[in-house]
């Protein structure tokens, strides 16, 4: 469905943190097995997401480049993307955090959520069988000790929302600074 999962980030630059790399490119078009970046590109650092460059990105040889789905742990919007710097428009899904409703969803709630690299940090708002859209997202360095309610090391990642692939979450939590911790209102 057009607007849903990678959809979202069609014709945008991004950052794709894969198993062992961070590839960078257009999201031209994509597949049941790979991701197609026009331009593309391997950050082998980022350098801080609140700067406009990289430590170092290298160009690859050829016009595009293909990734392979199953390698991929999230899509964010690269840093010099036009949407990178958004916010969500007030009347977008973007909800108050919510206490869990389901017993097996975390949807609207603050989370962490634990993939194959990375721990990732924000709401998730929406999902397809492929993808966890997940708002105002960051990336989790240092947890720090989780009653705590704050983190050792976390840094905001470019745009509005990135994509968690399913396939890559290993699990997730509520986030340690949710108002729906088992701790918060003791």
């Amino acid at each position: 469905m057009k607007g849903e999962g990678l959809f979202k980030l069609a014709e945008e630059q991004v950052m794709i943190f894969s198993t062992n790399f961070i590839r960078y490119g257009i999201l031209a078009d994509f597949n049941e097995e790979v991701i197609r970046l026009e331009k593309p590109a391997m950050v082998y650092s980022t350098g801080p997401f609140d700067l406009p460059d990289y430590k170092n990105r290298q160009e690859m040889p050829g016009e595009f480049g293909l990734v392979h789905r199953r390698s991929v742990e999230s899509i964010v919007f690269a840093k010099e993307s036009v949407r990178a710097s958004l916010k969500r428009p007030k009347d977008s899904k973007k909800l108050e955090e919510e206490e869990p409703k389901s017993r097996f969803s975390l949807l609207n709630t603050m989370s962490m959520i634990y993939a194959l690299n990375y721990i990732y940090h924000g709401t998730p708002i929406d999902q397809d069988e492929i993808t966890i859209e997940l708002d105002e997202p960051s990336i989790i360095y240092n947890t720090g000790p989780h009653k705590k309610r704050a983190y050792g090391r976390k840094e905001r990642l470019p745009g509005p929302f990135a994509l968690i692939m399913k396939d890559a979450i290993e699990a997730q939590h509520v986030a340690q600074d949710s108002k729906y911790t088992r701790w918060a209102n003791a």
